[in-house]
C-alpha cells in the first residue's frame, strides 16, 4: 500500500471548492434521505389504514 500513489491538491481554492461540493452533496442526500423516511411513514400508515378497513369489511 506505501507503494500507491496518493493524490494531492497543493491548491487551497481547489480544496476549499472541493469541500464546498462535497457539503452540498451530503446536503442533498440528507435532504433525499429525509424525504424517504417521511414516505415510508407515509406508506406504513397507508399500509395500516388499508388493513383495518380490510378487517371492518369496508373495502
Amino acid at each position: 500500500i506505501s507503494n500507491l500513489p496518493v493524490p494531492k491538491c497543493d491548491d487551497f481554492d481547489m480544496q476549499a471548492q472541493t469541500v464546498v461540493k462535497i457539503e452540498t452533496n451530503l446536503s442533498i442526500c440528507d435532504d433525499i434521505q429525509q424525504t424517504i423516511d417521511t414516505s415510508l411513514q407515509q406508506a406504513e400508515a397507508l399500509r395500516q389504514s388499508i388493513l383495518k378497513q380490510a378487517f371492518k369489511g369496508e373495502l
